[in-house]
């Protein structure tokens, strides 16, 4: 090797001096006799590796890491489509993150923050180069002592890096100090790091070294291989990562023979030669986005103008060239594959593989770069293959880079920092589980702070030179995908993403302010975005995580859909200060950063007083949650496992459209029906609850003296706190005449069927019209709240309708609760042992179940839970008097499809033999309207009726009511009907399938 001394005598900027490092540092160069070794050649060396068989027992000990961290590579150009190896290899045998952001779409802030746990304005690592950025302001920070690869050396875990680390990583820092954390590393230094055929790398305490002619991404696999070979001879579990530069563009470093800096030259990505002819006329995606007729945008953007046919050229090129780069990654994933199946480790290695940040081409009319709040530059690959890791599937669950460190720890057993600003991402076991489910997450914050070079070929320059520094709020929930932007030019933007994937329409913008989103005018709806990024926008730890509760503190506000409830509006409108820049910095400065928010004397108090009776239903099951116990609440609100099918209940009905009809006469609107030959007001029902009194008053009385002064259908549970005599006695009194309305007995059939018997006749005698089976629970779902707090039943209050077991002085759950928190299988069967007669029976047959109620009673039989057209035909034909469409309110089963979903499969297979009914996530006369128009007969609320007799006991329950009555009115008018037999199919759309418009069902 020979040795390269240089040295300059002259000050230069940061971006020259960097060049000129090559000064006060000795390179020697690997002149290698012959070509790059291939990844294929270094597999076959190192297969011949000698592994001990103690190294690879304790290996699988515990489980390793292995990480592919590319640079710059793009999600929504759809670069992975490009890469079959890694498709082959992690998508088909992994799980694919699909909303998965940076925190700044910007190389060295953006890994900062993954390898932290922290968001940028908390490291403050905000730029590449100093002043504000490159590794010695990551030093300066006091980062170094503080980052995960410092907490996997304190666990136990052997840390190997191989490439990109940091940006102004050099020959002049590179050991003042060393990164802290390594057990062997080989990193790529600057000015060296992004020329793909001249790297220089740094191995361990050596000096740093230049491979001329050799290819940086084979070069990285390559000592990778090395360092796994190196980590099977040790006794410890190991964390290996692997960054390639790809597919960042090439950047070329001139320097005069006395190491002065000639010019520094970005072009595109270098292949390696064997991929260089690969994709002939590849191009650039044609988006609704690529170099939009009309501009786009905000600020700095908004001004650009059209690229032209030479400039479209030039970045097609770039985007292949980019493809290009990426095919050895691709086999790179390949090869380590395969290296850590021949180690017979793979399956014990969790492999991820992501990018720094995004990167756009022609967009919004951009060149080539990043740095922008746009998809494109934002949303970013995350993939992960492990143990436990579902296969082929798709998350879209809204993640971040300040989750990365988290989840690593959450995955290897180690103990998670409370600084923290992210939290572990959630890993499902198989494709379609449910996604352990948590309201709150469903934020991810991106920052940009810095002058106008978000490019690598043009110059965007303005008078200030300072204005490309925002705030980005993305927002995604069961209905919702949002993105919020505060530039410091003091411009909003509001895109939704649902409906405009491309950001081409702000709804932000003059002119539009009066549009609407998610049912709400969308000021308000920016109301709540401003205020949650207000509390974003410094946030720390937990406040990151959870800033609703920040904002909110006692309020239960833990999504953006419960801060749209209208008890709020006062204080987002106007007791909130609004988000605004004073000035365009060119970094995050701390000082200027204010308010931040103050729980004290800004933040919302749950017992604010409401001006006026509640609107809406959402707003009353506020103010009956701010009375509950939390207990009680969680009981009555709560679904089983990750309540995947509670949430659906809701959200379904926003994919059904209503289609008007107009110039009709609604003068007269009716809303009353006939339901199994009784009359009555409205074709609503009560659903039935258990354990009424639990929500305060009087339990089951005041919900059944609402419905009698409604003329109201109600199902009275058999577990409910006030016997069924004494209920319906409230209707006899309160109903005189013939027309009073049908009230309905609902039970659970026993393994033992006669002790179920008394419990008919009673209802039969009492004058119940009909009796309601629920035929969803042979066993109780996995409701965790009960799980965690058992619900019992105060001093006083009993199930009445019920035998239970002789009290033991100590208050007791139902059998069938107790069964459900049993901890053993032995367990399970002596509670069967010595209550199974009185349990809700597993063993109920389409053949004995029906015929044998007929032989005990002359009511009605109605089957609810019923949630196929299979098992509606089967109701039919054994003789059912009517169903109830039900998933027990997404109780039982989680991963079933909602109520809404489930109806027109029944309807259509029923075909009006029997009644259809509905119960399941209704919460607005327009869910009605949409339930009856889809087939239904009649529909069923149960949790709102709950509300209101917690909100305000009988009193309550009829506002409820009311408020449904009123909007069922108001909507059945505005579409052009007056009579509930009038509301039908045609009447409903849903969106197209080409995404835009609606088609009729």
């Amino acid at each position: 090797p020979t040795d390269l001394v240089a040295s300059t005598k002259t000050a230069h900027p940061p971006e020259q001096r960097l060049l000129a490092l090559v000064s006060r540092s000795t390179f020697h160069h690997h002149l290698p006799s012959s070509p790059t070794v291939m990844p294929s050649a270094m597999v076959l060396l190192s297969a011949v590796a000698v592994l001990l068989s103690t190294a690879v027992a304790a290996a699988a000990t515990k489980h390793n890491v292995v990480f592919i961290l590319t640079d710059d590579q793009d999600s929504q150009m759809r670069s992975l489509d490009y890469m079959p190896k890694l498709k082959r290899h992690l998508l088909d045998q992994g799980t694919y993150y699909r909303k998965h952001y940076c925190t700044v779409a910007l190389c060295c802030p953006s890994r900062v923050s993954l390898w932290t746990g922290k968001a940028a304005h908390n490291h403050n690592v905000t730029d590449v180069m100093p002043p504000y950025g490159g590794y010695p302001k990551f030093l300066a920070e006091g980062l170094n002592n503080n980052w995960l690869p410092v907490w996997l050396l304190e666990a136990g875990y052997n840390n190997y890096y191989v490439g990109k680390l940091i940006n102004y990583h050099t020959p002049d820092n590179y050991n003042r100090p060393f990164p802290a954390g390594f057990t062997q590393h080989d990193f790529l230094l600057d000015p060296w790091a992004y020329e793909y055929w001249n790297p220089g790398f740094q191995r361990n305490e050596e000096p740093p070294r230049l491979y001329p002619g050799q290819y940086s991404t084979d070069l990285v696999l390559n000592k990778s291989l090395e360092f796994l070979d190196e980590a099977m001879q040790q006794n410890a579990p190991f964390f290996l990562t692997l960054a390639p530069i790809a597919p960042h563009v090439n950047v070329n470093i001139t320097v005069s023979p006395e190491g002065i800096p000639l010019a520094l030259n970005n072009s595109v990505p270098r292949p390696a030669a064997r991929h260089a002819d690969l994709f002939p006329g590849l191009k650039v995606p044609r988006t609704p986005n690529f170099n939009p007729r009309d501009p786009s945008g905000v600020s700095w953007v908004a001004k650009l103008p059209r690229l032209n046919e030479p400039e479209i050229a030039k970045n097609d090129d770039l985007f292949r060239q980019r493809i290009l780069s990426l095919q050895s990654v691709d086999d790179m994933v390949e090869t380590v594959v395969q290296r850590l199946e021949e180690l017979a480790i793979l399956d014990n290695t969790y492999i991820f593989y992501s990018t720094d940040n995004g990167y756009h081409i022609s967009q919004h009319r951009l060149q080539p770069g990043k740095k922008c709040p746009f998809e494109e530059d934002m949303n970013i690959p995350l993939i992960v293959r492990g143990p436990g890791v579902a296969k082929k599937a798709v998350v879209d669950l809204p993640t971040s880079h300040v989750d990365l460190a988290p989840t690593f720890m959450n995955i290897l057993g180690i103990p998670l920092k409370d600084h923290l600003d992210g939290a572990p991402i959630p890993i499902i076991p198989r494709p379609g589980a449910a996604v352990p489910n948590d309201r709150s997450r469903e934020h991810v914050q991106v920052e940009g702070w810095g002058t106008e070079d978000t490019n690598e070929w043009a110059n965007y320059g303005t008078p200030t030179g300072y204005n490309n520094t925002f705030k980005t709020l993305r927002l995604i929930g069961p209905s919702y995908n949002l993105l919020y932007s505060v530039w410091c030019t003091n411009e909003h933007e509001l895109y939704d993403l649902n409906t405009d994937a491309g950001q081409l329409r702000n709804l932000l913008k003059p002119g539009v302010q009066n549009a609407r989103l998610l049912g709400h005018p969308v000021a308000k709806v920016a109301s709540r975005l401003d205020g949650l990024l207000y509390v974003l926008k410094s946030c720390s730890a937990e406040t990151c995580r959870k800033p609703w509760e920040a904002l909110l503190p006692g309020a239960r506000v833990e999504s953006l859909q419960d801060a749209l409830q209208a008890r709020y509006d006062g204080f987002f409108e106007t007791s909130l200060p609004g988000i605004s820049f004073s000035s365009c910095q060119r970094a995050y400065f701390r000082a200027v950063s204010k308010p931040k928010i103050n729980q004290s004397s800004e933040a919302y108090s749950s017992r604010a007083p409401l001006a006026m009776e509640p609107l809406t239903l959402d707003e009353i099951e506020a103010l009956a949650k701010d009375k509950l116990p939390k207990h009680v609440y969680d009981f009555y609100a709560s679904g089983s496992d990750s309540q995947n099918a509670l949430a659906r209940n809701r959200t379904a009905f926003s994919k059904l459209f209503i289609r008007p009809r107009v110039l009709r006469d609604v003068s007269d609107v009716n809303t009353s029906v006939s339901i199994l030959g009784f009359q009555t007001s409205l074709p609503i029902g009560i659903a039935p609850s258990a354990m009424q009194k639990l929500a305060g008053g009087d339990g089951e009385v005041d919900v059944a003296k609402a419905a009698a002064d409604m003329s109201l259908n109600l199902t009275l549970s058999s577990q409910s706190t006030t016997s069924l005599e004494d209920v319906i006695r409230v209707r006899n009194d309160l109903q005189k005449s013939s027309g009073a309305p049908p009230f309905w007995m609902q039970i659970y059939l026993h393994n033992d069927m006669e002790k179920s018997v008394p419990l008919i006749k009673r209802a039969e005698a009492a004058g119940y019209q009909a009796l309601v089976l629920t035929v969803d629970t042979p066993v109780l779902g996995n409701r965790l709240s009960e799980r965690k707090t058992a619900v019992v039943l105060p001093s006083g209050v009993t199930l009445p309708n019920i035998k239970q077991p002789a009290p033991t002085g100590k208050p007791q759950p139902s059998i069938n609760r107790q069964l459900m928190n049993v901890r053993s299988a032995a367990e399970a069967k002596a509670l069967r042992e010595a209550h199974g007669s009185s349990m809700h029976s597993s063993s109920l047959t389409w053949e004995r179940t029906i015929k044998s109620l007929r032989e005990v009673t002359q009511m009605k039989v109605i089957l609810k839970g019923i949630m196929t057209g299979e098992d509606a035909a089967l109701a039919v034909q054994h003789g059912a008097d009517a169903i109830i469409v039900s998933n027990h309110g997404g109780r039982q089963l989680d991963d079933v499809c909602s109520t809404i979903e489930a109806l027109p499969d029944v309807v259509s297979t029923v075909r009006g033999a029997i009644p259809v009914i509905m119960d399941g996530g209704i919460r607005t006369g327009s869910d009605v309207f949409k339930a009856l128009a889809l087939g239904a007969d009649f529909v069923l609320v149960g949790r709102p009726a709950l509300w209101g007799l917690a909100y305000n006991g009988r009193d309550g329950v009829e506002t409820v009511m009311n408020i449904l009555e009123r909007e069922l009115s108001r909507t059945m008018a505005l579409a052009g009907v007056t009579n509930v037999n009038e509301i039908c199919r045609d009447m409903l759309g849903v969106e197209s399938r080409d995404g835009f418009g609606i088609s009729k069902l």
